[in-house]
């Protein structure tokens, strides 16, 4: 069995989610009244962050990697896909969230 998909790929979907987490949580904390609730979602955005620069460390050894397509665009369909099933992959869709 081929791989069908880049591993860089999957590496920068995680990196967008853990982005865009960050960018949740950091609303949340701007936005919230209680001084507790602040503290936990200052330390969820900075988990976040952490692992953003954990995942992005991985893309940079993952970059060279070149996986064999059943079709051209077969992999970049799947995890745009994939993406856009998760929540924190599209832009802004934290704060929005957060504002609910």
């Amino acid at each position: 069995m081929s791989e069908l998909f880049k591993i860089s790929e999957i590496v920068e979907m995680a990196v967008l989610i853990e982005t865009n987490g960050e960018v949740f949580y950091n609303f949340l904390q701007e936005s919230a009244q209680d001084a507790q609730a602040r503290e936990v979602f200052a330390y969820l955005a900075g988990e976040e962050k952490r692992h953003k620069a954990t995942f992005e460390k991985m893309g940079e050894s993952l970059a060279k990697y070149q996986p064999v397509e059943s079709y051209p665009g077969e992999y970049a369909a799947y995890m745009k896909a994939l993406a856009d099933d998760n929540v924190f992959t599209q832009r802004n869709v934290g704060e929005n969230l957060a504002q609910k």
